[in-house]
């Protein structure tokens, strides 16, 4: 099982990378990066409302003040990292005379630019495991498979964690623990993971044990140093930030595990993810589960891992498909090097005289054929567009010059793209129903609405439409007379929300 073996004791070292590999690898890295880029950027989309609220909006409250703020924000259940290190992005893009089509394209790059940590891993991973071959399969598998395309640029937890604790495990498991950096950097990369998604504590623990094992003493105690070093720079940011050392760990995990918040959106059983994931990749669920078995038994921790991951969150009420994204590239490199022992075991029947070159595009042409079957079903095109109409609707109004009020009629304040995208420091109110506004209409002399509210009738004329008429922009003339008691931040104190 290479890898996986003392590293006191490792004989079977790869043969050192040709300067030709690293240039192959940066050309795939390249076009990786930009399928990452162009499916953000043209598939503008909110895929839960954490992304926005959790992080981008609390990152644009602290680049320029004003923002929706959650309850989470309000009793101290998130850590700051994430939104503390997209409001500086955001401000740095702001001092350089951006506006939120630049900030958000910058966010999307840096986050896209980390997913591939992904695939870099992936092909370090593979070549040291099973060979030149499949490392250049793996690498290929992680640049399009259609989900890791998908949340690279997402800023969500989980899309962050996935490469921390990717590039984590082939620290501990497969690169030189004898060399102090390396020991440092995993422990880092193990902080930072536990820091950004405490449900990975269960993988974590199994590659805290991994590194123990397979590590130097000295070398094993740096790592859990640096792992510890990093919990407690958090600790301390909380402490700064809430007032209590570790408050947003301690406080999320009282709040949603021992009350019962996290129940409140709803519980799955423990059966969920082997349900949707056989329903949402249908027919090609059996030969990737089957190629992860076959690639096990070359590195059976990488199932392993990926099965931490899968076991744990099954554990737990509430589910959703986002939370296994971690796992995903385990099973993916699981699956290539299962792919290159079927090509070899292909080639070795056929006595060599097939191509080595034309098996593994054969195997890279299907691959690629089963990522954008999945991306395109009917039950995936969904997330593409997800938020997409209010995206483009709230667009438009950061260009509106007279606003100085908006409402927003017939939509839950969740399902909005918030100040992010709005950029305009004007009250904002929103009625999730089409009916209950007109005694606050002085308040707003723009509404983003549902036609069948009649703003018409109220002296408001219709603009642009949304999503096949679904929302309009309707507008009155005059000014606003602000309410503070219903603005959306007072709407969400009374609701708890």
């Amino acid at each position: 099982m290479h890898g996986l073996t003392p590293v006191e004791q490792t004989s079977d070292e790869p043969r050192p990378i040709h300067p030709t590999e690293w240039r192959l690898l940066a050309a795939l890295l390249g076009l990786a990066l930009m399928l990452r880029l162009a499916v953000a950027i043209l598939f503008p989309s909110i895929h839960h409302a954490d992304e926005l609220f959790q992080y981008l909006e609390q990152g644009h409250r602290l680049a320029f003040g004003y923002g929706v703020v959650p309850w989470e924000y309000r009793d101290g259940a998130r850590s700051w990292l994430l939104p503390g290190a997209i409001g500086g992005v955001m401000a740095a893009v702001d001092l350089l005379g951006g506006g939120p089509k630049a900030y958000l394209i910058a966010i999307q790059t840096v986050l896209s630019i980390l997913s591939l940590s992904i695939v870099a891993i992936a092909w370090i991973f593979a070549r040291r495991i099973a060979g030149t071959t499949t490392a250049w399969l793996a690498a290929a598998i992680a640049a399009v498979w259609f989900e890791l395309l998908y949340f690279a640029a997402k800023p969500l937890t989980e899309a962050v964690a996935a490469s921390t604790l990717f590039w984590a495990a082939y620290l501990i498991c497969c690169a030189d623990g004898r060399r102090r950096g390396i020991a440092v950097a995993g422990g880092v990369l193990l902080g930072l993971t536990f820091v950004l998604r405490i449900h990975l504590s269960p993988a974590l623990l199994l590659l805290g044990a991994i590194g123990l094992y397979r590590y130097p003493r000295r070398q094993a105690m740096l790592m859990m140093a640096a792992g510890a070093s990093v919990v407690v720079a958090a600790g301390l940011l909380d402490w700064a930030t809430w007032g209590a050392p570790f408050k947003s760990l301690w406080h999320y995990v009282v709040v949603n595990l021992v009350e019962g918040k996290a129940a409140e959106f709803g519980v799955s059983p423990w059966y969920f993810y082997a349900v949707y994931y056989y329903k949402h990749w249908t027919l090609l669920a059996l030969p990737v589960a089957l190629l992860s078995l076959a690639g096990a038994r070359r590195a059976p921790y990488l199932l392993g891992i990926g099965a931490v991951i899968v076991l744990a969150h099954s554990a737990i009420g509430h589910k959703e498909y986002r939370f296994l994204l971690p796992a995903l590239p385990f099973f993916l490199l699981s699956a290539a090097i299962g792919t290159g022992a079927l090509l070899g075991a292909i080639r070795r029947r056929a006595e060599h005289r097939i191509p080595n070159a034309a098996l593994i595009a054969t195997a890279l042409f299907l691959w690629t054929c089963g990522s954008i079957s999945l991306a395109v079903r009917d039950r995936t095109q969904d997330i593409w567009a997800r938020g997409a109409v209010t995206i483009a609707a709230f667009t438009d109004l950061h260009r509106t010059e007279s606003l100085c009020g908006l409402g927003v009629i017939g939509q839950r304040w969740h399902l909005l793209p918030g100040y992010t995208y709005l950029h305009r420091d004007v009250p904002m109110y929103v009625f999730a129903k089409t009916d209950g506004w007109k005694r606050y209409r002085g308040a707003f002399n723009v509404a983003l609405s549902r036609p069948a509210a009649g703003l018409e009738q109220d002296g408001y004329q219709r603009g642009k439409c949304y999503g096949e008429g679904q929302f309009c922009l309707y507008r009155r003339p005059g000014a606003c007379a602000a309410i503070p008691a219903r603005t959306i931040n007072r709407m969400l104190i009374d609701l708890d929300d």
